[in-house]
């Protein structure tokens, strides 16, 4: 039995209006585009992978609850659930760990849609992998042979990619 973990940071937001709070800020139309792309990628990745069931845990930011929203549009086929939760509003990466080992969900795979630097730093705590950044609406999918969350060990995990929208785009 395997778990695969997607890891995908918000996409690009919007600053024009200084007078929004921070986790009021909405996405550019850009950070739309992006997440559609991703959503795309997604899709096709999780029919390749045998993927047919994910549950997200997203931040309640605005523009991290409108990239998860605008990518699951394209997750057709795939059931899926999601909690909006403020533990993942600016976790870092031991907070994010402790969610993923809590997590007693049957689906196949789950979705971290968050902030960095947490969502950076995890991935290089999970995987091999060095970053030089971890770019808006990027996205780390890990493959791990476990049946369930709370066995998952750093470092040991049999796959990994990592996908930046501008490797997408025409």
């Amino acid at each position: 039995m395997s778990k695969t973990l997607f890891i995908l940071r918000h996409a690009k937001s919007d600053w024009s209006d200084v007078d929004l709070d921070d986790i009021e800020r909405p996405l550019k139309p850009r950070g739309t585009r992006d997440a559609r792309l991703i959503g795309d990628w997604l899709h096709h990745y999780c029919l390749e992978n045998d993927v047919d069931s994910m549950h997200a845990l997203v931040s309640p930011a605005v523009r991290a609850a409108t990239t998860y929203d605008v990518v699951a549009r394209s997750l057709t086929g795939i059931a899926r659930g999601h909690t909006r939760t403020e533990d993942m509003y600016m976790a870092d990466s031991a907070e994010m760990l402790e969610m993923i080992r809590a997590c007693n969900h049957a689906e196949d795979a789950l979705m971290l849609v968050g902030h960095n630097p947490g969502m950076h730093d995890l991935v290089e705590e999970l995987t091999s992998l060095s970053l030089d950044r971890f770019p808006t609406c990027a996205v780390a999918c890990i493959e791990f042979d476990v049946r369930s969350w709370d066995t998952m060990v750093p470092k040991r995990y049999r796959a990994s990619q990592f996908i930046r929208p501008k490797l997408l785009r025409s």
